[in-house]
């Protein structure tokens, strides 16, 4: 009975009982936005969108990123 339960808790533990859930467009656009905001030196990120953000930089430049290819792979 002992190995049993032992191989029951063992097969749960590594497989898990809740199934894995992707995050939605907003929350992955928001997440982007997050590192981004902390790993790169002086950027102003701003949501422009699901799945769009804008950059501006000290000087003056200004980039859009589309997060769609990202989002789905």
């Amino acid at each position: 009975m002992k190995q049993i339960i032992a191989y029951w808790i063992h097969k749960l533990g590594l497989t898990g009982l809740a199934p894995l859930v992707p995050l939605s467009p907003v929350q992955f656009t928001s997440v982007f936005a997050d590192v981004l905001q902390t790993s790169l030196p002086q950027p102003s990120v701003t949501i422009k969108g699901d799945l769009e953000i804008a950059i501006s930089t000290a000087d003056g430049k200004e980039s859009t990123i589309y997060l769609d290819n990202a989002y789905t792979q």
